[in-house]
């Protein structure tokens, strides 16, 4: 409202002093200096917001307060430095001053646009937003759990994966962590061993020997070792003991002897409520195993009855189709560019294949699905910011084309 009343007080004082002097305003002039001035003051103040930034700390006012400066005053000095030029293009420093004016004024009103726009059309085809930077790592799990998941499938009829691994590698490892997959040193390795065909076979390092563990020990046995004397002098100790230990010991009472005799039926096998004890306790086992991290991990049950050829258009489906999508750098083309033609092409691929592979169809797909959204979200975030990359060099140009323009007109400055 303030940029409004400004714009109308300053078009109102050059209407009239256009029609009451004989010579239109310009930077010549005490009216035009003062529109160029307050013009420039605005600019500056604008070209600010930059170094708010940079101090997030900033006691001077909020973010939202400069943000709105800079758009009401910066459009604002845009009629404010017509007025001081008289509407006149000058000589050629003034024609660059007008392109690169020119030129961030219309970048910024574009930026405005699509900063207001853009965002609610992110909201309304990408449900599965999240932070630009964790895009690469969401990629790279996606895609391992997807290797994973096809190479249980298809390993044992078709063989591993031929495919590389070294770029999922980090991410990987992180993944497998947190899935609670690495119990012991080397679980990683059997694992991109089991999964992929060029990763190299983890071999167990052998345990170190005693000697090696503790190489001290023998020296220390070596002096604590008891000469001939005290050895005999020991044994002679030890047999007077158990013979006084034979003396003192008490007969059994009746009640032991009995409960001797029944020691050997406990040795020789357990009773029929122990027996089913016993047989119960394999199924408590497979039970705590069960839910267990590492074997809830992989939702899929690897099915048994499937003939080779279907695993292998699994493979193939999954090498040439699948997998090229989720990658980093893949282009979303082809029969997945739209959310239709994804349900499309795995509707076929349901047909073709057994009902038993029909669980890891549809994990392919949701991931898929997640692929092409983040896709579509990275397209639009290029576009929310792509507009900076010619206001702020331009901004730059413009401010020192506008230095370069204060200093020669100072020369005529009529006084």
């Amino acid at each position: 409202m303030i940029s409004i009343v400004v714009l109308a007080l300053a078009t109102g004082l050059f209407v009239f002093v256009t029609m009451t002097s004989p010579t239109m305003p310009s930077g010549g002039t005490v009216i035009g200096l003062g529109y160029g001035i307050a013009g420039s003051a605005m600019m500056i103040f604008a070209g600010l917001l930059a170094a708010r930034k940079q101090v997030p700390a900033w006691w001077l006012g909020s973010a939202q307060f400069w943000l709105r400066g800079h758009i009401w005053l910066g459009t604002l000095s845009f009629p404010l430095i017509l007025f001081h030029s008289g509407f006149g293009w000058g000589g050629l420093l003034e024609n660059l001053l007008w392109i690169a004016f020119a030129t961030v004024i219309l970048s910024g009103f574009f930026g405005l646009v699509v900063q207001n726009f853009l965002p609610r059309m992110l909201t309304a085809q990408v449900s599965r937003e999240t932070f630009p930077s964790q895009i690469p790592y969401l990629c790279n799990r996606m895609q391992f759990l997807s290797d994973k998941t096809v190479a249980e499938h298809v390993a044992k009829k078709c063989g591993k994966l031929e495919v590389e691994y070294q770029p999922l590698k980090q991410d990987a490892k992180e993944v497998a962590r947190k899935e609670g997959w690495l119990k012991r040193d080397g679980d990683f390795e059997k694992l991109l061993h089991n999964t992929y065909e060029s990763a190299p076979a983890y071999s167990k390092p052998k345990p170190p020997s005693p000697a090696e563990s503790n190489p001290l020990k023998p020296k220390v046995l070596a002096r604590s070792a008891a000469s001939p004397l005290d050895q005999l002098s020991s044994s002679t100790v030890a047999a007077g003991t158990e013979d006084s230990t034979k003396q003192t010991e008490s007969p059994k009472s009746p009640l032991e002897l009995a409960r001797a005799t029944k020691s050997p039926e406990s040795k020789s096998g357990p009773t029929a409520t122990n027996a089913k004890s016993v047989r119960n306790k394999p199924e408590v086992s497979k039970l705590a195993v069960s839910r267990t991290p590492a074997a809830t991990a992989s939702s899929v049950r690897l099915p048994k009855d499937v003939s080779a050829a279907r695993m292998d258009d699994l493979k193939t489906f999954y090498l040439e189709t699948v997998r090229p999508l989720l990658g980093q750098r893949s282009a979303v083309a082809g029969t997945l560019r739209e959310d239709a033609d994804l349900r499309l092409t795995f509707s076929k691929m349901r047909d073709l294949l057994p009902v038993e592979l029909h669980d890891t169809l549809e994990q392919l797909e949701l991931f898929c699905n997640d692929r092409r959204q983040f896709k579509i979200q990275t397209r639009i975030h290029r576009w929310l910011h792509c507009w900076l990359f010619l206001h702020i060099p331009i901004s730059m140009v413009l401010f020192v084309l506008f230095v370069a323009h204060v200093v020669m007109s100072l020369r005529v400055v009529p006084f």
